[in-house]
């Protein structure tokens, strides 16, 4: 029952360029401890956006409204977080400083998901609909970091459902359409096969790690069902060296690199973040306080 829940919640909360450029971070990441995540361990049991140091402690609460906040980002310089806010097809992008201050909406379209940051903190790159009730949000837009000049860098009759875009450190975009791990230059052009992945894997959550020689993402295996559960994977970036670092029998999702690209954290089976080396060893939960009286449920977001 557990992992159908958490199969369940998993889809809810995700209705979700030159292969020779250098990594570029013109405004380098905090080299900070702390994780921002999606959580219902507030006595209300919401799911909102909590923070807390990578060990557990300095846990604190962002956001406290009955509308679902999630997706969350940490800018380049670690001072704002990036992050989905509403209901169903009213979900759009918000910008709040680290501490859950000055929260800003910047846009205003139909199911937008998937924000995240270019390497300079310039822009934020955004999915959305092209309709209200578009069941996949399949447009990429690139927006300032102030919600000013967006536009669209990939219309949807192109985008061919790619999706679970995310800005790398080289200037270029991660992203899935189901059958296969993508990169694009940042201009939506030069669309390339990393690698590919059984028919109908959507939950992969591909990140590059911040020196941009490796790729983490959750999957289900080469040999394993199209759904769930996935494990977490870690390959080159351009798909050589292949290795499983989680073997979890009712799945992992959701990781995210630290700043210095020597740990991951993630979303374990038991819908609570664990934290293990980049090599897949010393796999322990972050030990965080807990005010639900039914169990957590929490979905990574980022780390700083």
């Amino acid at each position: 029952m557990r992992a159908l829940f958490l199969a369940a919640l998993l889809a809810v909360a995700s209705c979700g360029r030159d292969n020779l450029n250098p990594p570029i971070r013109p405004n380098p990441p905090i080299l900070g401890n702390e994780i921002v995540f999606t959580s219902n361990r507030g006595a209300d049991g919401l799911m909102d956006l909590y923070a807390s140091n990578a060990d557990g402690t300095g846990f604190h609460r962002l956001t406290s409204d009955s509308s679902y906040d999630g997706e969350s980002r940490w800018s380049p310089d670690g001072t704002k977080i990036a992050f989905v806010h509403g209901n169903g097809d009213s979900l759009n992008v918000f910008v709040m400083n680290a501490d859950g201050t000055n929260r800003t909406r910047l846009t205003n379209r139909y199911e937008v998901r998937g924000p995240c940051w270019s390497p300079d903190g310039s822009q934020i790159a955004y999915q959305s609909g092209h309709s209200y009730g578009q069941g996949n949000p399949n447009q990429l837009w690139v927006m300032d970091a102030d919600g000013t000049a967006p536009h669209v860098v990939i219309d949807y009759d192109s985008l061919n459902g790619a999706n679970q875009i995310s800005w790398t450190p080289r200037n270029t975009f991660l992203g899935v359409d189901g059958f296969n791990l993508l990169e694009f230059d940042a201009d939506g052009k030069n669309k390339r096969q990393i690698m590919p992945l059984r028919l109908y894997s959507f939950e992969v959550f591909p990140r590059m790690s911040p020196d941009g020689t490796k790729i983490v993402f959750a999957w289900t295996g080469p040999y394993g069902p199209g759904g769930y559960p996935s494990n977490i994977y870690i390959a080159n970036v351009d798909g050589t060296g292949l290795k499983q670092l989680t073997d979890e029998l009712n799945g992992a999702t959701r990781p995210a690199w630290s700043s210095d690209g020597s740990k991951i954290a993630y979303t374990q089976s038991s819908a609570t973040i664990w934290i293990m080396n980049a090599d897949g060893s010393d796999q322990h939960e972050v030990p965080l306080p807990n005010n639900l009286w039914a169990w957590p449920f929490d979905l990574m977001g980022d780390w700083k």
